[in-house]
């Protein structure tokens, strides 16, 4: 790659790198939100589930500023509205407050600057032969945040109050990751063979009536109904069985840094791998880890549990992206992939809304983790026996192999 291209991917790793810190200080922060506000956690679902919803209609609107105003305005716009958001947010003590200003308008931002925009800068910024590892690199910026910022959380969460915590990220985002995109991303002109690439009808209806979008769609629903049990229900869930804090941030940190490997061993094995056999293989040692939580184990089971589970994490967005960013014509790739992640998000919701009022009936979340592990499986089928366009796996698979 070139030195340009090398310094958007350095760039794009840093906004995923720290805008993945709007999910993970919240997931970290669950309980001692819950206390602040004296509201159940049931309760505190609400902004938990607004957010995932939010999230899913920010990425439709988000993919449609792509098209229309560029990446990069979409992403300082982004940046510069969470900040206000999360600063906002840590100036009141009002659960109504959070609920609009985490739940709603930074939940909008953080889909401005994070797996929509970023995969369609690496789309029209990268030609065929690097996509693959490009993609890869970038969104490992999530996994490394999640490895670095999920345990700093956790630590400041015994030393800081959370409006702290939520005061000083918001304004690193208004300021410094605003900054940095705004003088430091330079997107030159899109390398992407169109003509090279396999490609639906650019209109609405011939997407939507593609079997191949749907299949696509729901197996994706189900990875945000595992990301959404990570994002919100894990740490509760170690805590409430004695987990001490030291154990917690160990199984993050796992989990990042597998998120990393497997981003890039998923990036080689699509060299000649089918996608629609490793897709089901992603989802289904997911689904399997998860059944290893329903017995309960030790602080070293949580933190192999975070490893097997973080190997698979990248790696179902990685294919679902490569899979939408090669279908569909220019003038819709990045609307049609917000629309993949709205249904990404809808899964998510229902995870983060019903798993958190099953604990309030049960007191536990062993439902949480039968439905969760299986809802991988059914994500598992669906990616297996999804219809193959001729040639778009080969296409991308030749890509890969030549960018390594």
């Amino acid at each position: 790659m070139k030195l340009r291209t090398l310094s958007i991917v350095l760039i794009g790793f840093l906004v995923m790198f720290f805008s993945s810190g709007i999910k993970s200080v919240f997931q970290v922060n669950f309980v001692t939100l819950a206390e602040s506000f004296d509201v159940s956690r049931g309760a505190l679902s609400i902004p938990g589930s607004l957010f995932m919803l939010v999230v899913g209609v920010g990425s439709l609107v988000a993919g449609f500023l792509c098209d229309r105003i560029g990446v990069k305005r979409t992403l300082m716009l982004s940046s510069a509205l969470a900040g206000v958001a999360l600063v906002s947010t840590a100036a009141s003590d009002s659960f109504l407050v959070f609920i609009g200003m985490y739940g709603g308008v930074a939940a909008l931002a953080f889909a401005g600057v994070q797996w929509v925009p970023l995969g369609v800068l690496i789309d029209q910024t990268f030609s065929d032969k690097t996509k693959g590892v490009a993609l890869a690199a970038v969104t490992n910026g999530t996994a490394a945040g999640f490895a670095v910022l999920a345990p700093l959380w956790v630590w400041l969460n015994v030393r800081q109050d959370w409006n702290t915590v939520f005061l000083w990220l918001g304004l690193f985002l208004l300021v410094a990751v605003t900054a940095l995109i705004g003088f430091g991303l330079r997107v030159p002109p899109s390398t992407t063979t169109e003509s090279s690439s396999p490609r639906t009808p650019t209109d609405w209806r011939g997407v939507l009536t593609g079997a191949e979008f749907w299949f696509l769609a729901l197996s994706f629903a189900g990875c945000g109904v595992n990301m959404a049990f990570i994002d919100v229900h894990l740490v509760p869930l170690m805590q409430d069985r004695s987990a001490d804090p030291a154990a917690v941030a160990s199984t993050l940190t796992a989990l990042g840094i597998f998120e990393i490997i497997g981003g890039f061993a998923v990036a080689a094995l699509a060299v000649r791998s089918p996608f629609r056999v490793l897709l089901s293989s992603l989802y289904l040692v997911r689904g399997l880890s998860i059944f290893l939580l329903v017995a309960g184990g030790s602080e070293l089971a949580y933190v192999i549990f975070g490893a097997i589970f973080g190997l698979t994490y990248l790696g179902t967005v990685i294919i679902t992206s490569l899979y939408c960013l090669r279908f569909y014509g220019k003038e819709v790739k990045g609307t049609v992939f917000g629309a993949l992640w709205f249904g990404h998000q809808l899964g998510g919701v229902a995870c983060v809304s019903l798993g958190a009022w099953a604990y309030d009936v049960q007191g536990d979340y062993y439902l949480v983790l039968w439905v969760t592990g299986a809802i991988s499986l059914v994500s598992a089928l669906l990616a297996l026996t999804m219809p193959a366009r001729r040639g778009a796996e080969r296409q991308t698979q030749v890509a890969v192999s030549e960018a390594r």
